[in-house]
Protein backbone atom coordinates (compact mmCIF):
# COMPACT_ATOMS: atom_id res chain seq x y z
CA UNK A 1 0.00 0.00 0.00
CA UNK A 2 2.83 2.04 0.90
CA UNK A 3 4.71 1.60 -2.63
CA UNK A 4 1.47 2.72 -4.34
CA UNK A 5 0.98 5.65 -2.14
CA UNK A 6 4.05 6.54 -2.79
CA UNK A 7 3.49 6.28 -7.31
CA UNK A 8 0.65 7.73 -6.91
CA UNK A 9 1.38 10.97 -4.88
CA UNK A 10 4.39 10.96 -7.32
CA UNK A 11 2.54 11.20 -10.42
CA UNK A 12 0.00 13.50 -9.47
CA UNK A 13 3.03 15.99 -8.68
CA UNK A 14 4.81 15.15 -12.21
CA UNK A 15 1.62 15.49 -13.66
CA UNK A 16 0.84 19.02 -12.00
CA UNK A 17 3.83 20.80 -11.80
CA UNK A 18 4.60 19.94 -15.84
CA UNK A 19 0.77 21.31 -16.75
CA UNK A 20 0.34 24.41 -18.68
CA UNK A 21 -1.60 26.73 -17.72
CA UNK A 22 -3.97 28.03 -20.11
CA UNK A 23 -4.51 31.93 -20.82
CA UNK A 24 -7.51 33.57 -19.71
CA UNK A 25 -9.91 34.10 -22.55
CA UNK A 26 -11.62 37.20 -21.30
CA UNK A 27 -8.80 39.26 -22.01
CA UNK A 28 -8.22 40.29 -25.43
CA UNK A 29 -5.96 43.80 -25.05
CA UNK A 30 -2.38 44.06 -24.97
CA UNK A 31 -1.15 43.85 -21.44
CA UNK A 32 -1.07 41.83 -18.62
CA UNK A 33 -3.41 39.97 -16.76
CA UNK A 34 -4.25 40.16 -13.66
CA UNK A 35 -3.21 43.87 -13.57
CA UNK A 36 -1.05 45.42 -11.21
CA UNK A 37 -3.70 46.83 -9.58
CA UNK A 38 -5.85 43.92 -8.91
CA UNK A 39 -2.38 41.85 -7.66
CA UNK A 40 -2.04 38.08 -7.61
CA UNK A 41 -4.31 36.21 -5.21
CA UNK A 42 -3.10 36.02 -1.88
CA UNK A 43 -1.39 32.86 -0.58
CA UNK A 44 -3.18 31.23 2.49
CA UNK A 45 -0.95 28.90 5.55
CA UNK A 46 -1.62 25.28 4.59
CA UNK A 47 -3.15 25.69 1.16
CA UNK A 48 -1.65 25.36 -2.05
CA UNK A 49 -0.77 27.98 -4.19
CA UNK A 50 -1.41 28.44 -8.14
CA UNK A 51 -2.50 31.38 -10.02
CA UNK A 52 -2.24 32.32 -13.37
CA UNK A 53 -1.00 35.11 -15.31
CA UNK A 54 -2.31 35.82 -18.55
CA UNK A 55 0.32 38.39 -20.97
CA UNK A 56 -1.12 39.33 -24.50
CA UNK A 57 2.00 40.57 -26.15
CA UNK A 58 1.34 43.53 -28.92
CA UNK A 59 2.44 43.26 -32.68
CA UNK A 60 3.54 46.78 -32.74
CA UNK A 61 3.71 49.89 -30.48
CA UNK A 62 4.62 53.50 -30.77
CA UNK A 63 8.07 53.43 -28.03
CA UNK A 64 10.91 56.10 -27.30
CA UNK A 65 13.58 54.62 -27.37
CA UNK A 66 15.72 57.39 -26.64
CA UNK A 67 15.31 59.38 -30.01
CA UNK A 68 12.07 60.13 -30.10
CA UNK A 69 8.63 58.31 -30.55
CA UNK A 70 9.07 55.28 -32.92
CA UNK A 71 6.75 52.46 -34.29
CA UNK A 72 8.36 49.57 -33.49
CA UNK A 73 7.54 45.32 -33.81
CA UNK A 74 7.75 43.38 -31.13
CA UNK A 75 9.31 39.88 -32.10
CA UNK A 76 8.98 38.55 -28.59
CA UNK A 77 9.22 39.23 -24.72
CA UNK A 78 11.31 36.75 -23.02
CA UNK A 79 11.09 36.11 -19.02
CA UNK A 80 14.58 35.99 -17.86
CA UNK A 81 13.87 35.23 -14.11
CA UNK A 82 11.39 36.10 -11.50
CA UNK A 83 13.12 37.29 -8.50
CA UNK A 84 11.42 37.07 -4.58
CA UNK A 85 9.23 34.25 -5.06
CA UNK A 86 8.43 33.16 -1.28
CA UNK A 87 9.97 29.85 -0.70
CA UNK A 88 9.55 26.67 -1.86
CA UNK A 89 7.45 28.83 -4.86
CA UNK A 90 8.32 28.45 -8.57
CA UNK A 91 6.94 29.98 -11.81
CA UNK A 92 6.37 27.81 -15.61
CA UNK A 93 5.47 29.56 -18.42
CA UNK A 94 3.47 28.37 -21.38
CA UNK A 95 5.43 27.54 -23.65
CA UNK A 96 8.08 26.00 -21.80
CA UNK A 97 10.56 28.53 -22.65
CA UNK A 98 8.88 32.01 -21.24
CA UNK A 99 9.52 33.37 -24.86
CA UNK A 100 6.23 35.08 -26.20
CA UNK A 101 5.66 35.56 -29.80
CA UNK A 102 4.76 39.65 -30.83
CA UNK A 103 1.00 39.01 -31.24
CA UNK A 104 0.25 36.26 -28.95
CA UNK A 105 -2.07 35.10 -25.94
CA UNK A 106 0.32 32.96 -23.80
CA UNK A 107 0.32 32.54 -19.52
CA UNK A 108 3.08 31.80 -16.85
CA UNK A 109 1.70 30.14 -13.67
CA UNK A 110 2.85 31.03 -10.13
CA UNK A 111 2.50 27.90 -7.80
CA UNK A 112 3.65 26.45 -4.15
CA UNK A 113 5.46 23.27 -4.43
CA UNK A 114 5.11 23.33 -0.78
CA UNK A 115 2.19 24.20 1.07
CA UNK A 116 2.87 27.88 2.93
CA UNK A 117 3.68 27.81 6.34
CA UNK A 118 3.32 30.46 8.88
CA UNK A 119 6.72 30.81 8.70
CA UNK A 120 6.53 31.25 5.34
CA UNK A 121 3.86 34.89 6.86
CA UNK A 122 4.69 38.19 5.01
CA UNK A 123 4.57 40.38 1.59
CA UNK A 124 6.97 39.23 -1.37
CA UNK A 125 7.69 41.98 -3.78
CA UNK A 126 8.32 40.05 -7.52
CA UNK A 127 10.61 41.39 -10.09
CA UNK A 128 10.11 39.32 -13.41
CA UNK A 129 12.97 40.25 -15.24
CA UNK A 130 12.19 40.58 -19.42
CA UNK A 131 13.86 40.68 -22.76
CA UNK A 132 12.05 42.30 -25.40
CA UNK A 133 13.09 42.20 -29.03
CA UNK A 134 12.19 44.42 -31.09
CA UNK A 135 12.39 45.00 -35.03
CA UNK A 136 11.51 47.38 -37.70
CA UNK A 137 13.23 50.18 -35.99
CA UNK A 138 14.11 53.23 -38.53
CA UNK A 139 18.09 53.14 -38.96
CA UNK A 140 18.12 50.24 -36.74
CA UNK A 141 16.96 47.41 -37.56
CA UNK A 142 16.52 44.94 -34.62
CA UNK A 143 17.22 45.63 -30.75
CA UNK A 144 16.68 44.21 -27.35
CA UNK A 145 15.95 46.08 -24.45
CA UNK A 146 16.52 44.60 -20.96
CA UNK A 147 13.25 45.27 -18.86
CA UNK A 148 12.03 44.82 -15.08
CA UNK A 149 8.53 44.20 -14.26
CA UNK A 150 8.36 44.98 -10.25
CA UNK A 151 4.64 45.89 -9.61
CA UNK A 152 3.23 42.71 -8.17
CA UNK A 153 3.10 41.00 -4.41
CA UNK A 154 2.15 37.37 -2.91
CA UNK A 155 1.36 37.70 0.32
Amino acid sequence: MKKLLSALTFTFIAVFLNAQCTPDPQYVGAGIYPDSTTGLVDAYVGQAYYEVITLIVPTDSVLDLGFGPTLCTYDSIVVTNVVGLPPNFSYDCSPSNCSFAGGSSSCMSVYSLINPTSSNIGVYPLTVEITVYLSGIPFIGTTNVNDIIDDYHIE
